[in-house]
């Protein structure tokens, strides 16, 4: 199963949300998710991100997993843990301990490439809550196309 997360944190709301999508070898959308989330930084929040989809895929019977991420210094964590945030140093702990029954696999992809759990992370902080879907949802439907039909991404800041 390949997961790509991504976390987001308004410093303007002090609000912070995850953003998760799950797909198959051939990229077929298996479920995502966005939701709110207690954080205090982005980094928080992509460590939380990542927690939650390990803590997912578990649930689900997942137990080969490939985690992309945009965030370099989360990808860092997974060898040196002392690099998570303190508040969530126990939680990371736990996930590595559960990782360690599964096949992980873990990279980085640039935020270009991580449109669709962009997008979901950007749905999070406009709704708060936890949101699943199994099939497609409205808002990240233009980039999981492009994903699907091999186009390039580009962001505009």
């Amino acid at each position: 199963i390949k997961c790509n997360t991504d976390g987001a944190f308004s410093t303007f709301s002090s609000s912070a949300s995850c953003g998760i999508i799950f797909r198959d070898s051939r990229a077929n959308l298996i479920g995502c998710l966005a939701e709110s989330v207690v954080a205090n930084s982005a980094l928080e929040a992509e460590v939380l991100a990542i927690i939650h989809a390990v803590q997912i895929a578990r649930s689900r019977g997942w137990m080969s997993l490939w985690i992309e991420t945009d965030s370099l210094l989360a990808i860092r964590a997974f060898t040196y843990p002392l690099l998570v945030p303190c508040s969530l140093y126990v939680q990371w702990m736990n996930m590595l301990f559960l990782v360690r029954q599964m096949r992980l696999r873990f990279s980085h992809i640039f935020r270009e490439g991580n449109g669709c759990a962009d997008s979901l992370a950007g749905f999070g902080l406009r709704h708060t809550g936890y949101h699943w879907w199994l099939s497609v949802p409205t808002c990240i439907m233009t980039t999981y196309s492009k994903d699907r039909g091999g186009f390039p991404h580009f962001r505009v800041a």
